[in-house]
């Protein structure tokens, strides 16, 4: 999963579902976490997959009032749709992706 360098871009204005993971380095929850977006990414789902260094982005650490890692944003057209904190299994990332498509 490639780190998000321009996040306005990765957002961006398409109807495709963008998913920015903001993790840390640190974070054991973090690593278990990537592997089951890796598995996503490579079924080819369609979904635009992320990840944001906290240690580094501190304005949007702000903006999106992340508070604790791993937290998993799904954004549509550049909006805010739907976060969830904490390490999910790929079919729940994977069922929040398309409850924000439709």
């Amino acid at each position: 999963m490639r780190v998000i360098e321009d996040f306005g871009e990765f957002a961006g204005i398409e109807e495709a579902v963008a998913v920015a993971v903001f993790t840390r380095k640190t974070c054991a929850h973090c690593r278990m976490l990537e592997k089951e977006l890796e598995a996503i990414d490579e079924a080819g789902s369609g979904i635009r997959l992320g990840k944001v260094e906290v240690e580094t982005e501190d304005d949007l650490v702000g903006r999106f009032h992340i508070m604790s890692v791993p937290a998993i944003l799904f954004l549509q057209r550049g909006e805010l749709k739907e976060k969830l904190i904490g390490e999910y299994p790929k079919e729940i990332i994977l069922d929040t992706a398309r409850r924000v498509r439709n």
